[in-house]
């Protein structure tokens, strides 16, 4: 294989390492966004507990809409399960549920992290096979 093919070869495998550390940071911001909503939902969640019965509420609707609501009865949340089951459960076992969610999503946010190292160092190695081969191209 000449140089210049082989030197193209490797430029395109950088290429294709800049790409894949794009997704990998997609993925990493998607996993983040998810952890600042479970936290949110979290923190919500704890102060819901705190609330008394017929105490005054505002539930967000969404962008930035709340509607005010008395708290009747018990605290019970109903929370989707998956394939449009819905099951009852207390404030604190939602937040056991979303615990171990965040505990999924922190060990997927280390191997991702891991991911992007082991890539960050290929990208490099790679980087410097490239430059050795336009200096003895130049010489």
């Amino acid at each position: 294989m000449s140089n210049e093919q082989e030197m193209q070869e490797k430029y395109m495998q950088f290429q294709m390492m800049l790409q894949q550390s794009q997704h990998i940071e997609q993925a990493l911001e998607a996993l983040n966004k998810q952890t600042e909503e479970l936290n949110n939902l979290k923190q919500n969640l704890e102060e819901i507990s705190k609330v008394e019965e017929g105490n005054e509420l505002l539930v967000p609707l969404g962008a930035g809409i709340f509607l005010k609501a008395n708290l009747a009865g018990d605290k019970d949340l109903l929370m989707n399960v998956g394939s449009k089951v819905v099951v009852k459960k207390s404030p604190e076992e939602a937040m056991g549920i979303i615990d171990k969610q965040l505990e999924e999503i922190n060990k997927a946010v280390e191997e991702t992290v891991k991911e992007q190292i082991r890539l960050t160092g290929e990208q490099q190695s790679l980087q410097g096979e490239i430059q050795e081969l336009i200096e003895a191209q130049e010489s």
